[in-house]
């Protein structure tokens, strides 16, 4: 049924648990796996992947953008 009311769902996951790096910080996590070459090989999914040594202590930071689909254009909210 289409009532015509536009919704706005918020997905919470395992992700909502992980932070974007601060200014001088670097991601140590991304989003699904790369090929040699640096393509995207897998669907983002839920898998996440060290793309360095990530020490005892050390905050698990990824990119926002390597799992988050922009479409608040879409929504009239950009």
């Amino acid at each position: 049924m289409n009532s015509g009311k536009m919704v706005i769902m918020v997905d919470i996951d395992a992700s909502s648990l992980l932070n974007s790096p601060s200014s001088g910080e670097d991601a140590n996590i991304q989003c699904g796996r790369l090929t040699s070459e640096g393509e995207q090989k897998d669907a983002c999914g839920l898998d996440y992947y060290a793309v360095k040594n990530i020490k005892k202590g050390d905050e698990i930071l990824c990119e926002y953008s390597d799992f988050a689909h922009f479409v608040w254009d879409t929504f009239g909210l950009m």
